[in-house]
């Protein structure tokens, strides 16, 4: 049965424009979406310098983005969003505090633990402390080339374990994969919240 028009075409638009749609999907993809592109360089899809690239730069942006926010816009955003990451307004200016003395190895930081539910705070906290924007990006792309590296890995090894799984047990080794990586990302997200910002603020 011939392919559809409508569908050919757009089968045709996401093979070259795939790089584009990573862009456009860091942001909401964060390590995951790293390691899903770790296992499409091992499928052959994407190669391995312009998805190291594509996920920086779009990471970078963002992180850019969040320190116009917290430069700009912290005190707002923070009472009106602050409650969607476990951030009240008391906590922020506690944190502002600790931030100006030790903004280095927290940005450094919370770049590795990007996604485990922390990761904007810190970096809407890096703008409203006004610290240099070049030191600011600094440490976030030393910190993303670690974590890109290390995920794009990862996910490149992963397909290699993938493919010499049984075909009867691909399906099954897929989605406990997924489902364990979701339970433990969201259980080092919940001991964040918790105990991490806690702990600084005691």
């Amino acid at each position: 049965m011939p392919i559809p028009a409508i569908l050919s075409y757009a089968v045709t638009f996401t093979a070259s424009a795939k790089y584009f749609i990573i862009l456009l999907a860091t942001t909401f993809g964060g390590p995951p979406l790293s390691l899903a592109s770790g296992f499409l360089i091992h499928q052959g899809i994407f190669d391995p310098v312009p998805i190291f690239l594509t996920l920086s730069l779009g990471e970078l942006t963002w992180d850019a983005c969040w320190y116009v926010v917290g430069y700009s816009y912290a005190d707002r955003f923070i009472a009106r969003f602050g409650k969607f990451f476990g951030f009240t307004p008391e906590m922020f200016e506690e944190v502002k505090e600790i931030f100006a003395r030790y903004h280095g190895p927290t940005l450094f930081m919370n770049k590795l633990l990007m996604g485990l539910g922390i990761g904007i705070a810190v970096l809407i906290t890096g703008g409203a402390t006004k610290i240099s924007f070049l030191r600011y990006m600094l440490y976030n792309a030393l910190g993303e080339v670690i974590i890109v590296s290390v995920m794009l890995s990862v996910g490149y090894f992963y397909a290699g374990l993938y493919g010499s799984v049984a075909n009867s047990l691909k399906i099954v080794f897929l989605c406990g994969t997924v489902l364990a990586v979701i339970t433990l990302m969201f259980g080092v997200s919940r001991y964040l919240r918790s105990r991490t910002l806690k702990r600084i603020l005691e």
